[in-house]
This record gives C-alpha cells, sequence and structure tokens, in this order.
C-alpha cells in the first residue's frame, strides 16, 4: 500500500514539475528575448567627442582627435562585449529569428568599416610618432 502511494506521489510530484519546468523554459526565453531588445534598441552608431560631446555618424572627414569613442557601450571593443554578441548569436538560432545575427553584423560592420578603421590607424600612428607608446594608452 505505501509502496503504491509512494510512486503516485512520485508520478503526481513528476506530472506537477514538468509544467514548471516548461513555465521555466518560457520565462527564461522571454527574458532573453526582453534583454536582446532592450540591446539592439539601445545601440546608436556614432561616435563622439567625449570633451566637446558633438556626435558624428561617420568619420570621413573628421580631424584626428585623441578624444574620439563609439558612442555605445555594445560596440566597444571588449571580452564582455564579444560574449554578449555570441549570445546573440545563438539566441536567434534557438528562436530561429535572424534578426539578432543582423545586429551583430552590423556591429561588426560599422566597427570595421574602412573609414572608421582608418581614421584610428591613422590616430594611433600620429599619436604614437608624436608621443611614444606611452602614449598609446590614453587613447581608450
Amino acid at each position: 500500500m505505501v509502496k503504491r502511494y509512494g510512486c503516485a506521489g512520485i508520478l503526481l510530484f513528476a506530472m506537477g514539475l514538468f509544467p514548471l519546468l516548461a513555465q521555466d523554459n518560457a520565462v527564461a526565453k522571454e527574458m532573453a528575448i526582453k534583454i536582446a531588445d532592450r540591446i539592439v534598441a539601445s545601440t546608436v552608431y556614432e561616435f563622439k567627442d567625449v570633451k566637446t560631446g558633438k556626435v558624428y555618424t561617420s568619420l570621413d572627414n573628421v580631424s584626428l582627435n585623441p578624444d574620439m569613442r563609439v558612442n555605445s557601450k555594445y560596440l566597444n571593443w571588449h571580452y564582455t562585449n564579444g560574449v554578449t554578441n555570441m549570445a546573440l548569436m545563438e539566441l536567434g538560432d534557438k528562436i530561429q529569428n535572424r534578426k539578432y545575427e543582423d545586429y551583430v553584423l552590423k556591429n561588426m560592420k560599422f566597427i570595421f568599416d574602412k573609414t572608421n578603421q582608418s581614421y584610428f590607424h591613422r590616430l594611433y600612428d600620429k599619436t604614437f610618432r608624436e608621443g611614444g607608446w606611452r602614449a598609446v594608452p590614453r587613447l581608450t
């Protein structure tokens, strides 16, 4: 008798647990999409002179300036944004939505744009030439 109730209890527990697990996955998916959408919506494709506050959409014909930075925390070139980009691509694969992969590719295209890259190469060369290697870290 106890054995039968024990098995029934385990079965009822498992039956109650599976919908809860499915609910947790749905909540996790919903939260992941919410976070990803916030990242996508808040990314701006601009550069900013941090001293003057002037904003540029392109660095074409802009004077070399060591105070120039990307104007979005999601476009800074560091490890955490690489992880974020990989997570966004993985999310897009999981939910079959190219929106997140397109976002990551747009970021890469912006950062590696020939005009923008040329600007920062010339800025690096000028800074190194004028101040040596100790001046270079001030560019970041």
